[in-house]
């Protein structure tokens, strides 16, 4: 799949109001174009995925994926953003309210992911 043009109505970061949201490892959003430079800093995708292409968790600030989401034994959710990602103050504090909406919803239930990127496990680049 190619990346969006302008004339087929997708528009990475063009909502009225920015938005934040937690998406789950193998979500079809994230891994849907083969092309991310879009929604993806290129630097980004060894922290996020793997070489067959799989997504861990994404954390994602208007339109772009700026980090990863995971949860402490107790099913508590928390974001980690990519290295050297500038998102500002409003962009900082949506996914941690995400996050905080998800440990709610969650309540105390543990997601077992089947892939876990490098930034879920804390690790950076070589």
């Amino acid at each position: 799949m190619s990346s969006p043009s302008s004339d087929d109505g997708i528009r990475a970061g063009t909502a009225s109001t920015p938005w934040a949201a937690l998406l789950p490892t193998l979500d079809p959003t994230t891994m849907g174009w083969k092309e991310r430079r879009f929604y993806l800093d290129p630097d980004h995708v060894r922290l996020l995925f793997d070489t067959n292409g799989n997504a861990g968790t994404t954390a994602w600030w208007d339109g772009r994926i700026v980090g990863a989401w995971v949860q402490d034994p107790d099913g508590v959710v928390d974001t980690v953003l990519c290295p050297g990602v500038d998102i500002g103050s409003e962009g900082r504090a949506a996914p941690v309210r995400e996050a905080e909406r998800l440990t709610t919803w969650l309540d105390g239930v543990r997601i077992t992911n089947p892939y876990a990127s490098r930034l879920m496990k804390g690790q950076t680049l070589p």
